[in-house]
């Protein structure tokens, strides 16, 4: 499965991100999906402030996680990027996170954005250039 991402970046879990039994609060698999999803913009040539002074944002409107297996502090955490879908105004991203040590698959999740107009805060086309960005580096 890892071979379906082309973009991957490593996290590593710090102390903060995990319960008193030791283990990874579930909420903190968003913070790394983010932390990824930009490292993975960046890659792909795409960069956010860019996009927010050109008047545009892009709002999540869901999130969705699977937890597969518990990560503990100090794991080092593989994470995979890629843009499944791309639609009129709207994109969603797949993630999924390895434990680096050995390649178990530990989460996986999605998110989806709307792109909006800043100053009138609704949907707009998600711009040519940020479709084309996606397309061309997810599959080279």
């Amino acid at each position: 499965m890892k071979d379906n991402f082309k973009f991957k970046t490593n996290i590593r879990v710090i102390f903060s991100d995990t319960d008193m039994a030791g283990v990874v609060n579930n909420i903190n698999f968003f913070r790394y999906f983010e932390a990824a999803r930009i490292e993975y913009f960046r890659a792909a040539g795409i960069a956010v402030m860019d996009v927010i002074k050109s008047g545009l944002e892009a709002v999540m409107v869901h999130q969705e996680c699977d937890y597969r297996l518990p990560v503990y502090f100090d794991e080092i955490l593989e994470v995979g990027v890629r843009t499944s879908e791309i639609r009129e105004t709207s994109f969603a991203t797949e993630y999924r996170l390895w434990r680096k040590e050995n390649g178990d698959e530990v989460a996986a999740g999605k998110t989806v954005h709307v792109m909006i107009d800043i100053k009138n805060r609704k949907p707009c086309p998600v711009p040519e250039w940020v479709r084309e960005h996606f397309l061309n580096f997810d599959k080279a």
